[in-house]
């Protein structure tokens, strides 16, 4: 066109399509690079608790499947719209091989498995309320241990991890309780027994497998009797504590197929439902746990919720019933404690009955 002047000359480029184009592609690495961080380990501690239930640390990481579900159920979606295709496929396998186990820690046990044929036909059943909580033996929340205890009012609480120091303090605080008793191996922390009255039977079985010896108490309420173990299993850190551990959780399982008694056992059993050996000794035994059906529980680590797990039980042979469970913090411990209310069947009155017992 006349009269128009030379093209202007055109601006240097800087190499940048868009001005927000770069901070969208270190944002979008970055997030990448986290669920890396995150998934990979999770997909590899499930298939080391799928393939290797058997070993110790396989065992280990059977623990934490709720988590491992969890990262695989948020990460699967951010990979597809991030485009991480690999990322993707271990969210995926996350998903697959979590998801039978967490559902059947979910779902509540058949009704037929509610009795043994002995008491099928038992009629009466007589309320009883268990208690138990890891105190941990560092502790020295003596004042709202025993104000729990006061609260809860059951017919038999356990302590574990408890020594002597918390016996004395406790003889002292509960002065209106006639039972009061420390089953431990000399300088080592161990069970606390405590009740309203005597129990009308006390045995331990011997320290093999296990931190301290174990209580079974007998204790006998409106012609209802129930045997109750107080258990602490070994912290499985290793082969060796890991044997022992599961060492002693058969040996419960037989024990508590074998009584003729209702029984119970509570305490830190230092393993999850996750399992394989705690499913084993579930199936060899007939026995139930307390908490099946009812939700989430994670007892352990209160310090750290994320990795919430469910380590302290009450399991109890079929003939019993469980109205409500309950958990909870605030005794200055790192686990949670355990309340349970049962109805336990009202059995003859065989003349075996032992004479009751006074420890204090």
């Amino acid at each position: 066109m006349s009269g128009a002047g030379p093209d202007p000359e055109p601006a240097p480029w800087t190499g940048e399509r868009n001005p927000g184009h770069a901070p969208n592609v270190i944002a979008r690495r970055v997030l990448r690079l986290l669920l890396v961080l995150v998934v990979v380990p999770a997909a590899v501690c499930t298939g080391l608790a799928t393939l290797a239930p058997g070993w110790w640390l396989g065992d280990l990481f059977s623990h934490f499947r709720i988590q491992y579900l969890a990262v695989g159920a948020l990460a699967l979606p951010l990979s597809l719209w991030l485009g991480a295709r690999r990322t993707g496929g271990l969210a995926a396998v996350c998903i697959a091989l979590n998801t039978i186990p967490v559902w059947d820690y979910f779902v509540p046990e058949p009704a037929e498995l509610a009795t043994r044929p002995a008491y099928a036909s038992t009629a009466v059943k007589v309320p009883v309320r268990i208690a138990g909580a890891n105190i941990f033996y560092r502790n020295r929340n003596y004042d709202a241990v025993a104000a729990w205890i006061r609260e809860t009012d059951a017919d038999l609480t356990v302590l574990v991890e408890a020594t002597p120091a918390w016996l004395q303090a406790m003889r002292t605080e509960l002065t209106e309780y006639a039972f009061v008793h420390l089953v431990a191996r000399r300088g080592r922390s161990g069970k606390l027994l405590i009740a309203r009255e005597p129990p009308e039977a006390l045995t331990a079985l011997g320290p093999t497998s296990v931190r301290s010896p174990t209580p079974m108490v007998t204790i006998e309420r409106r012609g209802a009797r129930l045997q109750v173990a107080g258990v602490h299993t070994e912290w499985p850190m290793g082969p060796e504590r890991t044997a022992r551990r599961d060492e002693f959780l058969l040996d419960l399982g037989r024990r508590m197929r074998a009584t003729d008694l209702p029984m119970v056992a509570i305490g830190d059993f230092n393993v999850t439902p996750f399992s394989s050996v705690f499913e084993t000794m579930l199936d060899q035994s007939g026995v139930r746990r307390a908490a099946a059906g009812r939700g989430w529980l994670p007892t352990w680590p209160l310090f750290f919720p994320l990795a919430g797990i469910q380590i302290d039980h009450l399991l109890h042979t079929r003939e019993i019933a469980v109205t409500r469970l309950r958990t909870g913090a605030g005794l200055g411990s790192d686990h949670r404690w355990l309340v349970a209310d049962l109805l336990v069947p009202v059995q003859p009155d065989d003349g075996r009955r032992s004479p009751p017992v006074s420890r204090r």
